[in-house]
């Protein structure tokens, strides 16, 4: 279930279900908020380097310059090694999984990255003006705008699912 193909499929097919997401965003919910908080105190200047380009990848993307997903995985995964905990990092390939899962999804969304945007912006500012508690309230909203879009897109994959079906 951790395959972002399987998930994909599975969204269209009714296998990601109500429980599925709550799940998901739960360990989101778990992980992501230490994380920043951990990065806003121990960030490099290298660190704070490498988040300002994937976000500008980010923004990018947006404009058709490139892909969003990947460069949206590098921010999260730029966080995480921010931390500068080994086990994060060892963490930090499971938990891209799980990530790309739900961002394949929240991207189908129309706007969705456009809005989520300046929600990484904040993040990024809070974490770069060393502020852990700023950085855990910008990443819960980053959270529950996925949550959202994630809903939206499972939603509507089930409804195109189920009418392809009907004309079957």
């Amino acid at each position: 279930l951790s395959d972002p193909k399987v998930f994909v499929w599975g969204a269209g097919t009714g296998m990601i279900d109500e429980k599925y997401i709550a799940d998901l965003m739960e360990l989101r919910r778990v992980i992501e908020p230490a994380a920043v908080r951990y990065a806003a105190q121990r960030a490099s200047a290298k660190d704070l380097a490498l988040m300002r380009h994937h976000l500008d990848a980010m923004a990018n993307a947006i404009n058709g310059k490139g892909e969003y997903v990947p460069a949206d995985l590098a921010f999260h995964g730029a966080i995480l090694d921010a931390c500068h905990n080994q086990f994060l990092r060892q963490m930090q390939q499971a938990i891209n999984v799980i990530l790309e899962v739900s961002f394949d999804l929240c991207i189908q969304v129309p706007d969705g990255p456009a809005r989520s945007q300046p929600l990484h912006e904040a993040l990024l500012s809070a974490i770069a003006a060393r502020d852990p508690v700023q950085a855990e309230q910008a990443v819960l909203e980053i959270i529950e705008r996925a949550e959202n879009d994630l809903h939206a897109s499972v939603n509507k994959s089930m409804v195109i699912n189920s009418h392809e079906n009907n004309q079957n």
